[in-house]
C-alpha cells in the first residue's frame, strides 16, 4: 500500500498517493522557477487554482489522487 499525503491546493484539500504528490511538487517548483519575475506569484496561484479544479474533477472513487 502506498503512502497517502493530505495536501491543500488553492485552499482545497486533497489526498494524494506519494508518487502523485512528488510529481505535483516537482511540477509546481518548475512553474515557480519559470515565473520568478514580478507577478510570478499571481501566475503560480492561477496554475494552482487550475490544478485544484482538475484534481476535484478527477479524484478517484476512494477520494485519492493517483499518478
Amino acid at each position: 500500500m502506498k503512502r497517502i499525503e493530505r495536501i491543500q491546493i488553492a485552499s482545497r484539500s486533497f489526498f494524494f498517493e506519494e508518487d502523485a504528490y512528488r510529481l505535483l511538487g516537482d511540477f509546481i517548483e518548475q512553474i515557480r522557477g519559470f515565473y520568478k519575475d514580478d507577478g510570478g506569484d499571481a501566475k503560480v496561484a492561477e496554475v494552482e487554482n487550475r490544478i485544484a479544479e482538475m484534481c476535484h474533477d478527477r479524484v478517484g472513487a476512494d477520494g485519492i489522487v493517483t499518478a
